[in-house]
């Protein structure tokens, strides 16, 4: 019903009311200096006549719009940061409303697997699995609680995440090559930025990774190799 749809928004709007307050406000204002706009332009246009311009008077309302499109600028971005954290607060606690609905795993869970072990996460569409491994690798920013990697809490202050990076991998659902690179170019460039392995080294390793898939006659074109042999992402089809 309206009147329960309603009465749901109010209660998650009803915290953040003296900033809607704010945000109302910084709306009149700035509309209202939108509107004295053309007026000051106005009295500004019939201070100049074909006779004669009264200089003073068009620099003076002139400044006058100038420093009201500035106002009214201000004005539009602060009501913009308000609603931005109104909402920022109410996608908040309508998805802690949600989790608090959902069966909840203890982490031990996670951390009875052996060595070598293959763990699947399998659920319902939209029941958080995707979100599960982006707060893992710190794509996404957790409310609370801790995440543990080798012992070390990785969202404790000061820890360095590119060194965890260097042992977690994650291959997106919807995922890109770079298409000005070639495919072997592809799997050097993680190696060499993120690793710090010589070129001939990461060549190396693409080569082998390549092979384990059985995608050999993409070893093509590395800056170490043949250069006049290329495979760019653009002749892999969507499965490789």
């Amino acid at each position: 019903k309206a009147s329960n749809i309603l009465r749901r928004v109010l209660a998650y709007l009803g915290p953040s009311k003296w900033a809607l307050l704010l945000a109302c406000i910084f709306s009149v204002l700035g509309n209202s200096l939108a509107l004295l706009s053309p007026r000051l332009s106005g009295l500004a246009i019939d201070a100049i006549s074909a006779q004669s311009v009264i200089f003073p008077v068009v620099y003076r309302y002139a400044s006058l719009m100038v420093l009201t499109a500035i106002l009214s600028s201000a004005i539009s971005l602060a009501q913009s940061a308000v609603m931005i954290r109104i909402s920022r607060r109410v996608v908040r606690k309508m998805r802690q409303d949600l989790y608090d609905h959902l069966t909840v795993l203890p982490v031990s869970f996670f951390d009875t697997h052996q060595t070598g072990d293959v763990i699947s996460i399998i659920g319902p569409s939209g029941t958080g699995k995707s979100t599960f491994l982006y707060l893992l690798n710190h794509l996404e920013k957790a409310d609370e609680g801790r995440i543990l990697f080798e012992g070390q809490d990785t969202m404790g202050k000061g820890y360095n995440l590119n060194q965890m990076r260097q042992k977690v991998g994650m291959v997106f659902q919807s995922f890109n090559l770079f298409s000005h690179l070639t495919v072997i170019e592809n799997l050097t460039l993680p190696q060499t930025e993120l690793l710090k392995r010589p070129g001939i080294e990461a060549c190396k390793r693409g080569m082998e990774l390549l092979h384990l898939v059985g995608m050999e006659d993409k070893l093509l074109n590395c800056y170490y190799l043949r250069p006049d042999r290329m495979a760019a992402p653009a002749h892999m089809s969507h499965e490789q």
